[in-house]
């Protein structure tokens, strides 16, 4: 992935390290349900879908949602009908995310697939409601049921700046390729000096996530 071109394109900070992200550590096989988006997001571009169909549902209509569905209530699909299970930035939106997990679970097929992230020093976002944060011991609490194969933080102290920064205050920068420019320098050495950062101390990043992807299977 050429971060460089997808900063062009405007995508965020937090956008680009999640795609990167998605890119290294996805390989989706069988049929895959994607909840919570209404249409396809830029991570869908550095998947491998190859060997996957892709279907998304929501409580609201979109483009490319083929299921209109209520996350509170039960999923309706059966038992371990589903080998890969989407859920990126979505539980921080619903009220009662333990059973949205508890159906996430029921309806995976045995060793299943599910692929989770959420915000964590980001900004409220009602989607139509921004409920929670979950730090990582949460997570690992919440997805018990499951076998934790990955559990990344993205961020540190200067990339979270950095994402905040050029997220809401370049705004104001009318030219696009300007704006653009920028918050990619910004990338470049906010990223260059966690790593660094996190060399001297150790837990750098940890102590400041901008988000978490995990991914796990239905044990």
């Amino acid at each position: 992935m050429s971060a460089f071109r997808e900063f062009m394109k405007g995508k965020n900070i937090a956008r680009v390290l999640f795609n990167k992200i998605v890119e290294k550590n996805m390989n989706l096989e069988g049929l895959t349900l994607e909840l919570g988006s209404t249409q396809k997001m830029s991570y869908h571009r550095f998947m491998d879908t190859s060997k996957t169909r892709i279907f998304m549902a929501d409580f609201v209509k979109g483009k490319d949602v083929s299921v209109l569905l209520n996350l509170e209530c039960d999923l309706p699909f059966k038992d371990n009908s589903i080998d890969n299970i989407l859920l990126f930035a979505v539980i921080e939106h619903v009220y009662n995310p333990y059973k949205l997990l508890d159906e996430t679970h029921r309806v995976l097929k045995r060793q299943g697939k599910l692929y989770l992230s959420v915000p964590f020093m980001s900004s409220y976002h009602p989607s139509p409601h921004d409920y929670n944060r979950y730090s990582k011991e949460k997570l690992e609490r919440m997805l018990d049921r499951f076998h934790i194969e990955k559990a990344e933080t993205i961020g540190g102290f200067f990339t979270v700046f950095g994402y905040h920064f050029t997220n809401y205050f370049l705004s104001a920068v009318r030219l696009k390729y300007i704006r653009n420019l920028i918050t990619y320098i910004f990338y470049v050495s906010s990223h260059a000096l966690d790593r660094k950062m996190d060399k001297i101390k150790g837990d750098h990043i940890e102590r400041f996530p901008l988000g978490y992807f995990i991914a796990a299977t239905k044990s």
